[in-house]
C-alpha cells in the first residue's frame, strides 16, 4: 500500500464532487481525501500503485492543479 500526498487547488465541496468522478472510478485507488482546512488543500491517495505521477496526471485531467508535497 502506498500513500501519496499532493498539494492542490481544490477549494470547496463542489470541487471534491467533480474530483470524485475521476478518482472513485480508478481501480487502484483504495481511499482518498482532501483537507480543505489546510492552506495547501492537501490530497491524500491510498493506492496499490507506487507511481505518483499517474495520479498527478489524473487530477490534472479533472481540471485541478496537483503537485507532490515535498517534506
Amino acid at each position: 500500500m502506498e500513500i501519496h500526498i499532493f498539494v492542490t487547488n481544490i477549494s470547496n465541496d463542489r470541487d471534491i464532487l467533480q474530483l470524485s468522478t475521476c478518482l472513485d472510478l480508478h481501480a487502484e485507488i483504495q481511499n482518498w481525501n482532501v483537507d480543505l482546512t489546510d492552506d495547501e488543500k492537501v490530497l491524500r491517495i491510498v493506492t496499490s500503485n507506487p507511481v505518483r505521477n499517474d495520479f498527478i496526471a489524473l487530477v490534472e485531467s479533472c481540471g485541478f492543479a496537483c503537485s507532490p508535497m515535498d517534506w
